[in-house]
């Protein structure tokens, strides 16, 4: 099931040379639970309602393709609510190449885990990778 709700729909719009559906969105809280639960169920009750409240302030856009139905691009703005201080977190990614399958897609050397960022344990020195 999604975990996005629809919040506006902005008609067609074109990525490169593709018709695409697009629209406003927003990440539906009790769908996002419901979805931890299923996914990590060794996840605190406590590490979900802080993944919830996160996820409560994401506010996005997807295109579709209009004759293919994948997802062209997504961007999603994201306000942590980590202490000591909040952070903000803006995503644009541009999928091409649907079926190419030489892409490889690995996370940055210099990458850390989003969690880090809620429990202030970031550290720009150190690289995990989750």
């Amino acid at each position: 099931a999604s975990i996005i709700d629809i919040t506006k729909d902005n008609g067609l719009q074109t990525i490169e040379t593709n018709d695409c559906y697009a629209y406003d969105v927003r990440v539906n809280p009790e769908k996002f639970r419901s979805f931890l639960h299923q996914l990590s169920p060794s996840m605190t009750d406590a590490d979900i309602a802080a993944s919830v409240e996160s996820a409560a302030s994401a506010n996005g856009k997807i295109w579709i393709d209009a004759d293919t139905f994948v997802i062209r691009r997504i961007l999603w703005d994201v306000t942590l609510n980590s202490k000591p201080t909040p952070s903000q977190l803006h995503l644009d990614l541009h999928i091409t190449n649907h079926n190419d399958q030489s892409v490889q897609i690995a996370p940055p050397t210099d990458s850390f885990s989003l969690s880090s960022l809620q429990t202030g344990q970031a550290a720009s020195s150190s690289a995990t990778h989750d």
